[in-house]
């Protein structure tokens, strides 16, 4: 039976998956004609109106000529060509994977251990590759340094996760780094975070 099972679902994929592409195709349509456009559309069409239109990428770029973004690591693919085309000029080209952005023209923020947001597409190598982007042209500085908790809740939280997150990061998962705490008493714990800047 599972032969059969398995030739059955071949067969229909192809035809499932047109009919959910019209849906699809006719929804946005009709979101675009009633004005009705969600975020996810926002981010699409702002997307494309960086990338395809150079002039206006670089009026705003010029009107806008720094970014700074925080909680970087729940950031999907879409939002972070928007931050990068943003951040460079029309003559870089409009692939946001290979555009250089100008000097002093983008800051971003984030914790990798923190990205939560994958649901919504947020994807840590998203994160890792902005990172290295910006290392090649800009600077990357890591803050681990944590004003917030005490020694005590630091010293805690760094034995526990020193044994859960691995000393190398994998796709799915941030390095382990210890949260170096500077100050005595109570206080709730912060997680530090690493900060990039071009």
């Amino acid at each position: 039976v599972a032969p059969l099972l398995t030739a059955w679902r071949e067969h229909r994929y192809p035809v499932v998956m047109r009919v959910l592409q019209r849906a699809a195709t006719t929804f946005e349509q009709e979101r675009r004609a009633t004005g009705q456009l969600g975020f996810e559309d926002l981010l699409m069409i702002t997307a494309a109106l960086l990338r395809d239109f150079p002039a206006v990428r670089d009026s705003l770029g010029a009107r806008y000529a720094h970014l700074l973004v925080d909680e970087f690591q729940d950031t999907d693919p879409v939002q972070a060509e928007v931050c990068l085309l943003l951040a460079s000029p029309s003559s870089e080209g409009a692939d946001w994977r290979t555009v250089v952005p100008r000097s002093g023209s983008l800051f971003v923020v984030g914790d990798p251990k923190q990205s939560i947001y994958r649901f919504r597409r947020a994807d840590i190598g998203v994160y890792e590759f902005v990172k290295q982007r910006i290392a090649a042209t800009g600077h990357v500085l890591a803050l681990t340094t944590n004003f917030r908790s005490t020694r005590q809740i630091g010293d805690a939280v760094n034995d526990h996760f020193s044994s859960v997150f691995g000393m190398a990061a994998t796709p799915e998962q941030a390095a382990y780094s210890p949260m170096l705490t500077v100050k005595d008493g109570d206080a709730s714990a912060v997680a530090d975070l690493e900060g990039v800047g071009v």
